[in-house]
């Protein structure tokens, strides 16, 4: 009796091990799996928003110029950085220009340039965006980043596709956000034959711009992420027809210009560190497109803008010497009654 007692107690002692083991070790796989998901969530960084590119239509033909827009998407995720390289399809598309009037993005610490087929790019967002709100629209939109102006110019398949991707979320310590991709795609075929004097009107119209580039606004900022918080012109602007070629810049101390040959020109790029950091000179901004139309914009002397907020150093000076013989004035007539 007693040994059948004796061998229950051991065999309960030894199924309470085993099922305190199976505890443990089921504990010790959740303790691993919970680590494993923050340290995976630390590595990545954030996950939210997406990166895609908008085409206007499926297919285009030989010789079409239409645009390809790099759209963000925050998806409730406030990011304030971005940067990127798009991947142009070389066989079947040649670049005509860049639009980034309209981008969310405000301050281009490298504007957009293409180089072997990519474009680069990055700029910030002060403030941060958390996407486009419209009035009587509870969820947000999307976001233009830049626009790409094309021409059609080889028959085949055409990919847009953006390749190492850096977005700071907004959170005061830039957080890496991994975004979703989506690339671009688009068919090019060849042009339908046209009637010869149609040919011939066509092939004027290219020709003939006449137009300038587009009004374009100049800011004059000041930031530390930008050349160690130097004085720094922001500018862009666009030429729907030839599609802007290069930027002037000139700089003239405290006094504007009425020739504009006169000026020291140089080839600028936004954003563009100013030579008189006193920020005391005129600024003069030319955009000239590929057919040799221009457009100048001036900046006064101490203004943050083009065509507003000017600030006329010569006036100053001029208002200070009529407080001065208003003060004067009185002084004299004082001691005259005394």
């Amino acid at each position: 009796m007693r040994l059948r007692d004796s061998s229950r107690i051991t065999t309960n002692n030894k199924e309470q091990q085993k099922t305190n083991g199976n505890k443990f070790v089921g504990y010790f796989l959740l303790f691993v799996a919970i680590c494993g998901i923050f340290l995976f969530v630390g590595i990545r960084g954030v996950e939210g928003a997406s990166l895609y590119f908008t085409v206007p239509k499926d297919v285009v033909f030989v010789g079409q110029d239409f645009e390809v827009t790099l759209m963000l998407d925050p998806e409730g995720e406030a990011v304030n950085a971005l940067a990127g390289k798009i991947k142009l399809p070389k066989d079947t598309f040649l670049l005509r220009d860049f639009n980034t009037g309209d981008s969310i993005i405000d301050l281009w610490i490298e504007g957009p340039k293409e180089e072997n087929g990519t474009v680069t790019f990055s700029g910030i967002i002060p403030g941060g965006f958390d996407g486009v709100h419209e009035a009587f629209m509870s969820a947000s939109a999307p976001g233009k980043v830049l626009t790409l102006a094309m021409r059609a110019h080889a028959p085949g398949t055409a990919v847009f596709s953006l390749e190492n991707p850096v977005l700071l979320a907004n959170d005061g310590k830039g957080t890496p956000v991994t975004p979703t991709l989506r690339e671009g795609r688009i068919m090019v075929e060849e042009t339908p034959s046209l009637p010869k004097e149609r040919v011939g009107q066509a092939s004027n119209k290219e020709q003939e711009d006449v137009t300038s580039p587009e009004p374009f606004e100049v800011t004059v900022t000041r930031d530390p992420a930008l050349y160690d918080n130097k004085w720094t012109a922001i500018f862009a602007t666009q030429d729907k027809e030839s599609g802007v070629d290069y930027y002037e810049i000139a700089e003239k101390l405290w006094k504007e210009t009425q020739n504009d040959a006169e000026l020291e020109w140089v080839r600028a790029e936004s954003p563009y560190a100013l030579t008189d950091q006193t920020h005391g000179s005129f600024l003069f901004v030319k955009a000239v497109d590929n057919a040799g139309n221009i457009r100048i914009v001036r900046v006064d002397a101490g203004a943050t803008s083009g065509g507003g907020g000017s600030v006329d150093k010569s006036m100053l000076i001029l208002t200070g010497i009529g407080i001065i013989s208003m003060l004067l004035l009185v002084l004299f007539s004082r001691k005259r009654k005394h």
